[in-house]
């Protein structure tokens, strides 16, 4: 009589279903452009990839206050400010998900007080 036997191994296989999100990456290239004529910056930085970006603007006035601004452009023109004042921005960028880390921060002065 030949007996021969098979041993079959059920293995239970865990499958994990990973979902993986991109974020948003934060502004790159900061400028600031001022005129001696008045006390407006112009801030801008490069477009997001991201399609339907927003961008929210933090500006931070030496020794005073701060003020938030949001655009859906890669500029966006900051009026009203002091003569000969030093002004901080950074940029985040943001979508209907979630929202980027700021920028790197950069500095600008606004024009000096002519009086004519």
């Amino acid at each position: 009589m030949n007996l021969s036997s098979e041993i079959r191994t059920s293995k239970l296989i865990k499958k994990t279903l990973c979902v993986l999100f991109t974020v948003i990456c934060p502004p790159t290239d900061m400028t600031a452009v001022t005129t001696c004529s008045n006390s407006d910056i112009i801030v801008s930085w490069n477009l997001s990839p991201e399609t339907g970006a927003q961008y929210f603007i933090h500006s931070l006035k030496e020794g005073g206050a701060a003020a938030n601004y949001t655009t859906p452009q890669p500029y966006h023109l900051i009026s009203g400010l002091h003569c000969a004042e030093l002004y901080t921005f950074k940029v985040a960028a943001m979508n209907s998900q979630c929202s980027s880390i700021f920028s790197e921060q950069i500095q600008a002065e606004t024009g000096p007080y002519l009086d004519v």
